[in-house]
């Protein structure tokens, strides 16, 4: 085995006993931009052999990864869970194909000094690494990833792995690996300036930005700068109008609504004049008096919730 595959098994150190081998159903992306395509898994026997269903003895994960990022082989899918229940990264899957700019999120990860590793995936969507040496529980991993997420401003994407805790028979849902064919890869990490990484080049990344255990469990409770405009409020509405950024048309109205639930339990005295002044401190352009003064209306009802479900709020929800 090679040094540089041996490195990219430290990288990406999942399941020892199954892998799995990417097809693709056509070259035709479909409406969200992505080709169809279908995996399948080839797992350890009892004698040690990694087999297809049938039978068939098909190559060591050190050699399919070998093949894949040589380009002799076909493309690999790793599974992050292992049988402890640990797992060495972790990913999330921004899954918006058409509406993304790579350098946009690569310049909030380093805002927020976020020890993330910015990948295009095999559809031209994100890919955002989570790295942890030695491997961290895949509920913690988990928690640190939802967190991020939300900090990012994609609580909605899905999260890798999946799996806290695997069942004797199962494997878990798997990530095909960048890098195939690494000299010329369709799946690539981002450097800073949004160029892509060689695979040496992203060994650098790994290696600069890999956690413990403890710093990956310190990222789960991570939170935004709090700001005294939203002090003790909920993160989606603190990130949102930070550093002096407002709330634009199209999601006005839902987001002066959540505002107003939380001056109703900053201010439970006076929280119908206060959210006059966030509308002019949060809203560009700020709400007229008639639309605030139905708002009012509406929150003093009854007590209700943060519109979590809706945007702007739903994509930084924790």
């Amino acid at each position: 085995m090679s040094d540089q595959t041996r490195k990219y098994l430290e990288c990406f150190s999942g399941l020892t006993d199954a892998y799995s081998i990417l097809f693709y159903k056509g070259d035709t992306p479909n409406e969200r931009g992505k080709r169809e395509s279908y995996n399948i898994v080839y797992s350890k026997n009892e004698e040690g052999d990694f087999v297809d269903k049938k039978g068939n003895i098909k190559p060591t994960i050190e050699e399919a990864i070998e093949s894949h990022l040589n380009g002799t082989g076909s493309s690999v899918g790793i599974f992050p869970t292992t049988r402890n229940n640990t797992c060495s990264f972790g990913c999330i899957d921004i899954d918006e194909y058409t509406e993304l700019n790579p350098l946009d999120i690569i310049k909030k990860i380093e805002k927020l000094k976020l020890p993330i590793v910015l990948f295009r995936s095999k559809s031209g969507g994100v890919h955002a690494y989570l790295f942890s040496k030695p491997g961290v529980s895949a509920s913690t991993m988990q928690s640190a990833l939802k967190n991020l997420s939300s900090l990012l401003g994609f609580s909605t994407s899905e999260i890798f792995p999946k799996q806290a805790e695997l069942l004797p028979n199962d494997v878990g849902n798997g990530l095909n690996a960048p890098y195939e064919n690494h000299l010329n890869p369709t799946r690539y990490a981002y450097k800073e300036d949004g160029e892509a990484a060689t695979l040496a080049e992203f060994f650098t990344l790994y290696d600069t930005n890999v956690q413990t255990p403890q710093q990956i469990e310190a990222l789960g409770a991570l939170q935004p700068k709090e700001l005294d405009v939203f002090k003790e409020g909920p993160p989606c509405l603190v990130i949102l109008t930070e550093d002096g950024k407002k709330i634009s048309k199209g999601n006005r109205n839902n987001a002066l609504f959540s505002i107003g639930v939380y001056l109703r339990k900053r201010f439970p005295e006076s929280w119908d004049m206060e959210i006059y002044d966030y509308n002019k401190k949060c809203i560009d352009p700020p709400l007229n008096r008639t639309e605030i003064e139905a708002l009012i209306k509406s929150l003093n009802v009854k007590t209700y919730g943060y519109k979590c479900n809706d945007q702007p709020i739903c994509d930084f929800c924790n």
